[in-house]
Parts: structure tokens; sequence; C-alpha cells
């Protein structure tokens, strides 16, 4: 993932690596902090990447949710490839009354979620479902929702 600006933005960038190629996990993330004069409050983007071949998929998950600390004010954006399948499943923290202000997610209904009560991954290769389960647990914690298929126009 690259973040690309302009300099004459006056962006001031900090860099956080949350988890990278030299740790134990084999899954990457990394958080930037971009604040500028121009700013009422900096934001806070993470890339990550879940490799789709490797284990420690819920730990990789669990250290996000951990380092998802920021201010409430500012704005917190994940993004990047989880090699996951959230199916047509609704992110659980959310109420009824936040579920009808936002566009309808439109899931895949082609890849199926793992059960809610999902034993713990101890599989080397946990599919894909399995990591989507694992993604939508971490949600719970930090908030975010699912914008893939919520925001998509319509032909």
């Amino acid at each position: 993932m690259a973040i690309l600006t302009r300099d004459a933005a006056g962006l001031h960038v900090e860099q956080t690596r949350v988890i990278n190629s030299s740790s134990a996990s084999p899954h990457q993330a990394v958080s930037w902090k971009i604040s500028s004069d121009k700013l009422a409050h900096p934001f806070h983007i993470t890339g990550m990447y879940t490799n789709p071949s490797e284990g420690m998929v819920e730990e990789f998950f669990q250290t996000l949710a951990k380092q998802n600390n920021f201010p409430p004010n500012e704005l917190h954006i994940c993004a990047g490839d989880n090699s996951s399948h959230a199916g047509e499943e609704i992110e659980a923290h959310l109420s009824s009354q936040e579920i009808s202000k936002l566009p309808e997610r439109v899931g895949d209904d082609k890849h199926p979620l793992e059960p809610p009560q999902m034993p713990f991954l101890d599989s080397d290769r946990p599919s894909s479902k399995q990591r989507g389960r694992v993604v939508l647990k971490m949600l719970e914690k930090t908030h975010h929702i699912i914008l893939n298929g919520r925001f998509e126009p319509k032909y």
C-alpha cells in the first residue's frame, strides 16, 4: 500500500510500524499519523496485509485492535488486504439506529462466514471465511465499519 501526498500540502507525517516482516508475524501493519496546521485534528491511517498462506491471524488482529487507541476526535482509517471474506454479516457493534443511517452493505453471499462460535484458529492456513470471522471480532473492539460493498454506485 502506498500513501501519496503532495509536498505543498504542508502535512507532517509520523510512521509507526505496528507489525513488520522482521517480527515473528508473517503479517504486516504500519500506521501513519498525519497532521497539518490546516487540519483541526490529526488523522491516522493503518495499512495492513494478512498473508493468506500463514497462521497467527488471531494474534495479528488482536495486535491491531490493541494499537487502535487514538483520541476519539481523530479519524482512523484501516485499509489493506485482509485476505478474508465477511459475507453479508453486519458488524455486531452497530446499533439498529446506526445501521439505519448507513447504506446497506452488499456482501458476497458466495463466501459465507464461519459460525460466530468458531473455535480458536489452530490451523497453519486458516480459510478466508475463518479470517473473515476474526476481522469481525476485531471490528467489535475497534468500532470500525466495513466500507466495501456499502458505498457502491447503483447502476
